[in-house]
């Protein structure tokens, strides 16, 4: 049995946070999700998310909603066949994004794709990616984002009681040595830590550092330089014997060739929203695998439940990585528009395999949908 599409919407909703997330980059109490709706020709109805973020791929809320219309004419005549078919039937226009750096757009709407078709043929979205799932535990990173000492000691204690191993402390300020120490002390030695400096240090300030990276025993630095500075970001990685890990630097295939040919980093930060969906992700990831470099899927913050369903659908396809992202869009949004998407409470794991079809979340908008013509 064969599918196509028949109908596409998109609506953007406003998330407001219970509390302030900080980066060098930014501090967040509120973002705008790009919600998208599609349905195939047997009624079956899939959901896609994306978030924009300008400071990465150049793109606007409104230059998404007009790239998802101007690909929809060629998207509508796709058919699908069968689960292992629709990314490759998908990738003429997943191509055509991701030269064009267009990938927040494309991620929209390909989720949306993949959830709708695969609901329609009664499998899970991961089998798209592969026959059989390629892990059944995904543990997850403890996200430490918090500007003051005290708020970062709390965070630490309780996600540390909770049962998280995998740390990530937000770095990019004066403070940095002290707030190291103090959520090493806590969460103890043998819990992983890595630190993300979102482009907030220069090479100077890095490097005066490194010593208390090493005391601290960090596994890797996330993008300490910004975007562009490869090359200093590799010099780092070789004079410091740390590993560096790309997130700024890396939206594209494109991107993740010129990374890897610098030697500038030995992990890379897959976002679905910031790499162009599944097809993105998996093109990158199957890069770094053949080049000896690991990658983490991250989250982008404020995202719902849609995207975080998304992911995990992406590591059991994929997976395992390095390390594994969500944003807890339960606890963290005031307004979920979705429900389905699982936290990593218990020992912050989420264990075994999706069997529901489709990314397995149900939307609660009922209007306020902007067909697509």
């Amino acid at each position: 049995m064969s599918f196509q599409l028949t109908e596409l919407d998109v609506r953007l909703h406003e998330t407001r946070f219970r509390f302030a997330y900080s980066h060098a980059l930014a501090e967040r109490e509120c973002g705008t999700s790009v919600l998208v709706r599609a349905k195939t020709d047997t009624g079956a109805v899939g959901f896609g998310e994306t978030l924009v973020r300008s400071y990465l791929t150049g793109e606007t809320l409104a230059s998404v909603q007009e790239d998802i219309a101007a690909w929809w004419p060629d998207v509508r005549t796709c058919v699908f066949h069968a689960p292992e078919c629709v990314l490759e039937e998908l990738r003429p226009y997943w191509k055509r994004a991701d030269a064009a750096r267009k990938t927040a757009a494309w991620a929209g709407l390909e989720l949306a794709v993949i959830d709708a078709v695969t609901r329609a043929m009664g499998v899970p979205a991961w089998r798209v990616l592969a026959d059989a799932p390629q892990c059944s535990r995904i543990d997850y990173v403890a996200p430490l984002g918090f500007r003051g000492m005290r708020k970062t000691r709390w965070a630490a204690r309780l996600l540390r009681w909770l049962g998280f191993r995998d740390f990530k402390l937000k770095t990019g300020w004066p403070d940095d040595r002290d707030r190291l120490r103090a959520v090493r002390a806590i969460i103890g030695r043998n819990a992983d830590l890595h630190v993300d400096a979102n482009t907030g240090w220069t090479p100077e300030c890095a490097f005066d550092i490194a010593c208390v990276l090493h005391e601290c025993g960090v596994s890797a630095v996330e993008q300490p330089f910004p975007a562009g500075a490869e090359s200093e970001m590799a010099d780092f990685q070789r004079k410091t014997g740390l590993a560096v890990m790309a997130d700024e630097s890396l939206c594209t295939t494109t991107d993740a060739r010129r990374l890897i040919a610098l030697g500038a980093c030995r992990l890379l930060n897959l976002r679905l929203a910031k790499c162009g969906g599944f097809s993105g992700c998996k093109a990158i990831l199957d890069m770094a695998r053949a080049a000896g470099i690991a990658c983490q899927l991250g989250a982008l913050v404020g995202e719902t439940s849609v995207l975080t369903a998304a992911g995990r659908h992406f590591i059991i396809g994929c997976g395992p990585l390095a390390h594994h992202e969500q944003s807890f869009p339960r606890i963290f949004l005031k307004s979920d528009p979705a429900r389905g998407a699982r936290s990593p409470w218990g020992g912050g794991a989420v264990c075994g395999v999706p069997s529901e079809a489709g990314l397995g979340v149900r939307v609660r908008f009922g209007t306020g949908w902007e067909p697509v013509s």
